[in-house]
């Protein structure tokens, strides 16, 4: 008995840390994220077919246009989706990926050295205004949506 008291404080430690993870605790840096590294980011979330949901976040620039277009509560969990950034005119596909545990997250980026990491190259003039993000099906269905304002700083 004495051995498992150790054992047991440990696992209900750890059990509290990670609750407290899930619960989003600590998930962005400090500081004001509408004004860090002196761009201007917004985002929005939104839901349109059963409970999946997209968090969209933008960030423009004079010489940069980024976007993560973010799915959660994809249904099925392990399914294939793909995402879709409309600006404007402007519209890039990012291509299919399987979800893990109901998310997928989708890049679209004018910077060289995100494009270099896997996402999907965009001009640095992409955004114009407001940006809209889809979450596609394989079957190309729009599963979820949702739109923001990247407005230049």
């Amino acid at each position: 008995m004495r051995s498992l008291i150790p054992t047991l404080s440990a696992l209900a430690a750890s059990t509290a840390l990670l609750g407290a993870c899930q619960a989003g605790a600590a998930t962005e840096p400090s500081g004001d994220p509408a004004t860090r590294n002196g761009a201007v980011t917004t985002g929005g979330t939104a839901s349109t077919t059963g409970t999946a949901s997209v968090r969209l976040r933008c960030e423009v620039r004079s010489n940069r246009s980024k976007i993560s277009v973010d799915g959660r509560n994809l249904r099925p969990a392990t399914g294939t989706f793909s995402a879709r950034a409309k600006s404007g005119a402007n519209v890039a596909t990012a291509g299919a990926k399987a979800a893990i545990s109901g998310e997928a997250e989708f890049d679209f980026d004018s910077d060289p050295g995100d494009i270099a990491e896997g996402a999907v190259a965009i001009p640095a003039g992409f955004i114009v205004g407001s940006v809209t993000g889809e979450i596609l099906d394989g079957t190309g269905a729009v599963v979820a949506t949702a739109t923001a304002s990247c407005t230049a700083k």
